[in-house]
């Protein structure tokens, strides 16, 4: 006889389902996905195409990349955020484009550039 969760109900042993993220953005709540749309216009925009790089989703960052304007970050971050949109473009086998951004990296900053 095999025992259930009472929480669940599902029988021991099964894979369960991870619980969806839920987050608190001023006065509602929501999920994950809500907060990275929400950032996609803010400072934290950024961050959020790097984070969608480590994941392995090229095209969600390229898609959050163009609520960005470079010119407003830092040398050092606008170097970081070309560095990410290299790799973007290097994942979706567009290399020229990453060519373009990895020499825009350089050029801003040469010593945070990976040779």
């Amino acid at each position: 006889m095999s025992r259930q969760s009472r929480q669940t109900g599902k029988t021991a042993g099964q894979p369960r389902e991870p619980p969806r993220a839920q987050v608190r953005g001023g006065d509602r709540a929501g999920t994950w996905e809500d907060l990275v749309r929400g950032v996609a216009a803010g400072p934290a925009a950024r961050h959020a195409v790097a984070v969608a790089v480590e994941l392995g989703d090229a095209g969600h960052a390229l898609d959050l990349a163009r609520s960005i304007e470079p010119e407003e970050l830092s040398a050092e971050r606008q170097a970081r955020y070309s560095i990410d949109l290299a790799t973007a473009h290097a994942m979706r086998r567009q290399i020229g484009e990453s060519l373009r951004y990895l020499q825009l990296a350089e050029k801003l900053t040469p010593e945070q550039t990976p040779p």
